[in-house]
């Protein structure tokens, strides 16, 4: 690390690359390499047990079918998975996920993917970080 400045991919506030955790929403700071493989640099908090598995970058509402959050997986996730959101505590089930209109009924580490789950869409907000239950 040489100290430049690099951007939160929670809330998108500029921080030092020296920092292992954003300052203003406590979201870890992960770099990709050239593999594109994620390097873990900080720590989300002692107050989160379990493994987190996205950091919510968008929800939306799809008419019909409920609640999608987007992020990047950062670990396997799977259908019908039981997930708490760090915020509300609230426990939620993974009813589907999609990579780019490709349904899936798992996900690895790394990857851009959308969520549905069960719940309302002001259960989540940017920033959310959703740790296996």
């Amino acid at each position: 690390m040489n100290g430049e400045v690099i951007y939160c991919g929670a809330c998108g506030a500029a921080i030092s690359s020296d920092s292992k955790f954003c300052e203003y929403c406590g979201a870890k700071i992960f770099l990709e390499n050239e593999n594109g493989q994620l390097k873990e640099l900080g720590s989300y908090g002692a107050s989160h047990s379990g493994n987190e598995v996205l950091m919510v970058e968008d929800v939306f509402t799809i008419t019909g079918r409920g609640t999608v959050v987007t992020g990047k997986s950062l670990a396997i996730i799977k259908v019908g998975m039981n997930i708490v959101n760090n915020r509300t505590s609230n426990i939620h089930s993974i009813r589907g996920i999609e990579q780019f209109r490709k349904v899936s009924n798992s996900i690895e580490p790394g990857k851009n993917c959308g969520l549905l789950l069960s719940g309302e869409r002001s259960d989540f907000q940017r920033g959310d970080m959703l740790i296996a239950h």
